[in-house]
């Protein structure tokens, strides 16, 4: 595959989103911190929100997410497709600004310190 790493991301309605980049930029993304950085204190955030979203705790969710998926929960609780879709869509566009702004604070300073 052109020696690509794919990245995809999961959204709404099982589409996925893709991104590539090769073993060699994502490795520099992990080594250098920037991929990881604010990237559980990120990822926590969503996970409260998908539990405000169905009405649980972040415990519960967590629990109930042990045997089922989100989208399985989601359609316990009475939510519509549209209501889901809505959802995740404006949680994946919060996680990417998330991240981007994560990434434009620390990257030039990651930069200059690997020179």
């Amino acid at each position: 595959m052109n020696g690509k790493v794919i990245l995809a991301t999961i959204v709404a309605g099982g589409t996925m989103l893709f991104a590539t980049a090769s073993p060699a930029e994502a490795h520099w993304g992990r080594k250098n911190g920037w991929m990881r950085e604010g990237h559980a204190e990120i990822h926590q955030q969503m996970l409260q929100k998908k539990a405000d979203f169905l009405g649980l705790s972040l415990d519960q969710l967590k629990d109930e997410l042990d045997d089922k998926s989100f989208l399985q929960l989601a359609r316990e609780k009475g939510k519509s497709m549209t209501e889901v879709r809505q959802v995740l869509l404006t949680l994946w566009d919060e996680r990417y600004q998330m991240m981007k702004q994560k990434f434009e604070q620390n990257f030039e300073s990651r930069w200059n310190a690997n020179q």
